[in-house]
């Protein structure tokens, strides 16, 4: 967190997220996750619940959300890569980083 802080400037997920370049969109997702990152190519995208907006709970679900984006460095959720008429289904639970799982079909 320390070298985030140097790089940023700050501590403010928010100003983080900015300063990375890293959007952040508010969304209504009912009733969760609170959030959610996606990509669009390499570039990740944030999307929080509409529901934490307004609450101090959405610093932390951000934090946890950039958490990912920077530990894991554009290796979305669930990738679908296309190579030689191969499909690849790489499913990789983000949250326990030990757990992958690589389906070939």
């Amino acid at each position: 967190m320390a070298q985030i802080n140097k790089q940023t400037g700050t501590y403010n997920p928010f100003l983080i997220a900015d300063k990375l370049n890293i959007e952040v969109h508010w969304k209504n997702i009912y009733p969760r996750p609170f959030g959610e990152t996606f990509y669009y190519g390499e570039q990740p995208i944030i999307m929080l619940s509409n529901s934490i907006k307004d609450s101090t709970e959405r610093y932390f679900v951000l934090a946890h959300e950039l958490g990912h984006v920077i530990e894991h460095q554009g290796l979305s959720a669930t990738t679908h890569q296309i190579v030689d008429s191969t499909i690849k289904l790489k499913m990789r639970q983000t949250s326990l980083q030990s757990n992958c799982l690589l389906i070939f079909m």
